[in-house]
């Protein structure tokens, strides 16, 4: 079971199914027009404390933007189908 399928488990249906969708158009993006020049890739930007989220969240939002910008800064030819969480590629 991938790291992904294991995150599946549990509640909260209407978020991690269209999430699941978003990691699978990541991975045809990049196959389909890596070869153009596209880097495709998700990110993970953990429990970032928001409006939405609340207070108890423990990342702020600069924490949580950090690996989003620097996959925004891959040059050509990156790492791209990917799926990250504090800089490091991790299983889907």
């Amino acid at each position: 079971m991938s790291a992904l399928t294991e995150a599946m488990s549990g509640g909260s249906p209407a978020y991690r199914i269209p999430k699941a969708g978003l990691n699978g158009l990541t991975v045809y993006l990049q196959g389909g027009y890596g070869d153009q020049g596209l880097i495709a890739n998700a990110a993970s930007p953990g429990w970032v404390s928001t409006d939405m989220s609340g207070p108890e969240a423990p990342r702020d939002p600069v924490e949580g933007a950090d690996t989003p910008i620097r996959l925004a800064r891959f040059a050509p030819g990156g790492p791209g189908g990917r799926f990250w969480r504090d800089r490091e590629g991790i299983d889907w």
